[in-house]
């Protein structure tokens, strides 16, 4: 089991869209202006990233106590591991790093503990199936179908009934009349066919 590594601003670069330094300025206010996560019925952690060495020292409280923009360390590393941090799978020695905050699933285990949480739900890595529930507390969802047009991944959106702890998903595929190779023909950009 392996995630796929993509990298943002290379994402950026590919649509021609960092050409413009005022470009990462405008992403950095807006990545200031979402929270960095949210606690449901006190038993889940959604965030983007993950958890990293900050988190798990300061926990929910300090999750909490972060102000934004951050200006103090421990904020600014809290907020870096909440919006960048990668899972770094047990035995994996090829993990590739853009230099973002890495947690492990031991890590997961304890601050789910520490913390009275029943699960993590995240994203940030791209899982080809949509979805990937490991370690046994965390969630990886992967909400863009066929991520950069490179990919054939699938795309999931989880409704959670907070009462009885039961989720639905929904997973979205693109649909190709034809299999064929990235290779011989990328598709265009902006496809929008999908299999539901």
């Amino acid at each position: 089991m392996k995630f796929q590594g993509h990298d943002f601003t290379g994402g950026l670069q590919k649509r021609g869209l960092m050409e413009d330094p005022l470009v990462w300025c405008y992403i950095e206010q807006i990545m200031h202006s979402f929270p960095l996560a949210a606690i449901l019925n006190d038993s889940y952690l959604c965030i983007s990233g993950g958890i990293g060495t900050e988190l798990m020292k300061y926990g929910i409280p300090g999750l909490r106590a972060v102000q934004r923009p951050a200006t103090l360390m421990s904020h600014i590393s809290i907020t870096m591991e909440c919006q960048w941090a990668c899972l770094k799978l047990s035995g994996d020695s090829e993990v590739q790093t853009d230099g973002s905050p890495m947690f492990t699933e031991e890590m997961v285990t304890k601050f789910c503990a520490e913390n009275k949480l029943r699960m993590i739900i995240r994203s940030r890595q791209l899982v080809a199936e949509g979805i990937l529930n490991f370690p046994e507390q965390m969630i990886t969802l992967w909400t863009p179908v066929s991520f950069l047009d490179s990919f054939r991944n699938a795309s999931v959106s989880l409704r959670l009934n907070g009462e009885n702890h039961k989720a639905s998903i929904m997973k979205y595929q693109t649909h190709d009349r034809e299999a064929g190779s990235l290779d011989d023909d990328k598709p265009p950009a902006g496809r929008n066919a999908m299999i539901l």
